[in-house]
């Protein structure tokens, strides 16, 4: 997967030139998953993205707070499928890394990962390609808050009226 024309295309890259994104593959390494491999786990630490190029993951988050006498399930929060060239665990590479989801491979899976570490080398090598890619990350971080925004007005809107105001 290491060819820069389908690079091009992931949204985490979005804005390099040829000459970086040959710079940012020095960088990607190849990992592969077996079906039902966890690849990330919520409330962990962890400090590497992952962009899947092969395969099927299911995102998952305990939406319950667990409480004596009573456990809740993962609810299932969305597929990836390949064919988008998705990335996730960008938390690794910003912040303190927390994982706020789980991600499990639904079918063997290959991705490539990148490291902290590793960003950090690139940004070393080329400030303004880890500029790029870290302006990348606030743009799908920010749409992802905005959805999360909506998506929690909604449920106090739903327990507004279940419980009668």
């Amino acid at each position: 997967m290491h060819d820069i024309s389908k690079l091009s295309q992931v949204q985490l890259f979005k804005g390099l030139n040829e000459k970086q994104l040959i710079l940012v593959t020095g960088f990607l390494k190849e990992i592969s998953f077996a079906e039902n491999d966890y690849i990330v786990h919520e409330n962990t630490t962890g400090d590497t993205l992952y962009i899947l190029y092969e395969g099927t993951v299911k995102v998952t988050k305990k939406l319950i707070m667990d409480f004596e006498g009573y456990s809740s399930e993962d609810k299932k929060l969305a597929t990836l499928k390949a064919d988008i060239l998705p990335f996730f665990g960008e938390n690794g590479l910003v912040g303190n890394g927390t994982r706020n989801a789980n991600v499990q491979a639904l079918t063997k899976c290959k991705m490539l990962q990148l490291t902290k570490q590793d960003f950090d080398k690139i940004a070393i090598h080329d400030l303004e390609t880890a500029f790029l890619v870290m302006k990348n990350i606030a743009t799908v971080m920010s749409g992802r808050l905005d959805n999360t925004d909506k998506n929690v007005v909604k449920l106090a809107t739903a327990l507004s009226l279940a419980v009668g105001r």
